[in-house]
């Protein structure tokens, strides 16, 4: 039984240690489980004619919106805006939008704020991977696309 205690507190001896410089193979990050993007149906992506009142954007997702994570809209020269989360999509669709995007998905609603008049904003989707053994994390952006409001 000696031995076998002796064993655990080596291994986790070296665990700890390996990861105080991050460069052992313990402490990679976990990737994430979730790397289902969400596609632009409304706007259209490019649209170039989008209300500065526009109230929602409309997503389609292969995923349960439970485990989306989050859609930033960045207007040009500004800083990155957080949408979400994931609703029911509009009960009447704002036109024009994709009627059957190419990766399928169920439709969803993400409220938007006020937008700028003649403005151009880049729609990414940006998820956190699950901590590492050592509680780092990575955080990517993935575009989606973009549209210019009126």
């Amino acid at each position: 039984m000696r031995s076998f205690r002796t064993f655990a507190v080596a291994v986790s001896t070296l665990a700890i240690a390996g990861c105080s410089g991050n460069s052992s193979p313990l402490c990679t990050t976990v990737p994430i489980q979730n790397v289902t993007t969400p596609q632009m149906v409304y706007p259209v992506p490019n649209f170039g004619s989008v209300p500065d009142d526009a109230p929602a954007m409309v997503v389609a997702y292969t995923a349960s919106p439970e485990l989306a994570q989050t859609i930033t809209i960045t207007p040009n020269g500004g800083s990155p805006i957080a949408l979400g989360p994931m609703g029911a999509a509009p009960k009447v669709m704002p036109s024009p939008y994709i009627h059957n995007p190419a990766g399928g998905g169920t439709f969803y609603g993400v409220t938007l704020p006020t937008l700028k008049p003649h403005t151009h904003y880049s729609v990414a989707y940006r998820y956190t991977s699950s901590a590492g053994l050592c509680g780092q994390s990575t955080t990517a952006s993935i575009p989606m696309g973009g549209f210019s409001t009126q």
